[in-house]
């Protein structure tokens, strides 16, 4: 029972702070936004930003695996922040390192899609739909 709600109120704070992420984006004040998304980082994983921003989408899924005490809901989590930052880094016209962080990301949803099949998820499947398509919009 704690540990639900502890998840619960996480997941809440999550929704909270990703809404601040995306105004700070559509206000054009990246600074502000990376801070926060360290914030973040710091606050809800057991390894630093730059672990995951640099470690090559090929190696997402030892990645994974090096952190099996992290529950579904903090790797869903990371792939929201690792998708807002994508949307960052389109904003300032780096389409590679954008495609990189959504590409991340979608990994993580679809990892999570073959460990828990039997778990569906429509807000997962969502995501990996809109940010499927949002790699082919550019």
């Amino acid at each position: 029972m704690f540990q639900r709600d502890y998840l619960q109120r996480m997941i809440e704070r999550f929704g909270e702070l990703l809404q601040r992420l995306i105004s700070l984006r559509l206000d054009n004040l990246p600074d502000e936004a990376e801070d926060l998304s360290n914030e973040v980082f710091d606050s809800y994983f057991p390894f630093p930003a730059d672990k995951v921003r640099h470690t090559p989408l090929e190696d997402m899924s030892s990645f994974i695996a090096e952190y099996p005490d992290l529950t579904e809901d903090h790797w869903t989590i990371l792939a929201d922040l690792l998708k807002e930052e994508g949307e960052r880094w389109y904003q300032k016209g780096e389409w590679e390192a954008g495609d990189a962080s959504v590409k991340k990301a979608i990994l993580i949803l679809t990892y999570l899609n073959k460990t828990h099949p039997d778990i569906y998820s429509i807000d997962r499947q969502t995501k990996l739909n809109n940010w499927n398509k949002r790699l082919t919009d550019e």
